[in-house]
């Protein structure tokens, strides 16, 4: 969403009825997982969904209850067919006694009243507000996903601009000319680079070192097929494909049909980096 000025020069930021906002919240469903906690959360993040809880066995599946008059029930009454036909019942197999139907009538299995309480509260499903509640508070949820999601974008967005910036300054981008694409001060820049946590700080030094290996790699022997750089890397194949996504959002090398090949950005930077080693070694 993009904000715009009225007429008076206030900002207007695109509402609820804005075709951008409105799409996004009308999105049927967003993937979900549980965790091992037990909490709902957007597949592939750590933002919790919305009002979302777990859906029980017991309240998907109501079998029949076994009781005498008056007294609680002793056992329940699954047939064959219904257990067939939901996987989430094929514990009942073993679990329950078998009994012969009559004519045309289906099989039933016995289960004690006990086994059935213990898999009666297993969670085979999520109720997940904005997918299944009904009136306003659907609508209520589906923007409240939205929030959530846009704050977690952000916070990834800010933790790679972070690993870029340590990125880039190891490769010899000045704070200077940072600050000056960012819009702000070099002293800025510093600071952001200060705030990174040692797991950021981690995080790109793998990346400088990967980065390095694969920019002298090219430079030596030349433009190769991503298969056979990546056989001389001894990394796992996460870290080699990190270091070749960023080096191509640098614009320091390209991957075209399966060869890798450094741009001219690319050969500067890994003859710069070459001609340092060289010094360092001379001492």
């Amino acid at each position: 969403m993009t904000p715009t000025t009225d007429r008076d020069g206030s900002l207007r930021v695109p509402h609820l009825g804005s075709s951008v906002l409105a799409a996004r919240a009308q999105r049927e469903e967003v993937p979900t997982e549980r965790d091992d906690r037990g909490v709902w959360r957007y597949a592939g993040t750590n933002v919790e969904v919305p009002g979302a809880r777990d859906v029980t066995l017991a309240e998907q599946v109501r079998p029949r209850e076994v009781a005498r008059s008056g007294e609680s029930p002793e056992a329940v009454l699954l047939s064959l067919s219904e257990i067939v036909a939901d996987a989430r019942l094929n514990w009942a197999l073993q679990a329950g006694t078998r009994l012969q139907g009559s004519g045309t009538q289906d099989d039933v299995f016995v289960v004690p009243w006990s086994v059935w309480q213990e898999h009666a509260d297993e969670a085979v499903g999520a109720h997940l507000p904005e997918r299944d509640a009904r009136g306003v508070m659907r609508g209520v949820a589906r923007v409240e996903r939205e929030l959530r999601l846009a704050r977690h974008r952000q916070e990834v967005a800010a933790r790679e601009r972070l690993l870029m910036l340590l990125f880039a300054s190891e490769l010899g981008a000045t704070r200077r000319a940072t600050a000056a694409l960012l819009g702000v001060s070099p002293t800025r820049v510093q600071q952001l680079i200060d705030e990174a946590d040692e797991d950021t700080r981690a995080t790109a030094r793998e990346l400088v070192e990967d980065a390095r290996h694969i920019l002298r790699r090219e430079e030596r022997d030349g433009p190769a097929p991503a298969d056979t750089v990546a056989s001389e890397f001894e990394v796992s194949a996460e870290r080699y494909e990190r270091a070749l996504h960023v080096l191509r959002l640098c614009d320091l090398l390209v991957d075209e049909e399966g060869v890798v090949e450094l741009t001219e950005s690319g050969r500067k930077i890994a003859r710069r980096l070459e001609a340092t080693e060289e010094r360092s070694r001379h001492g």
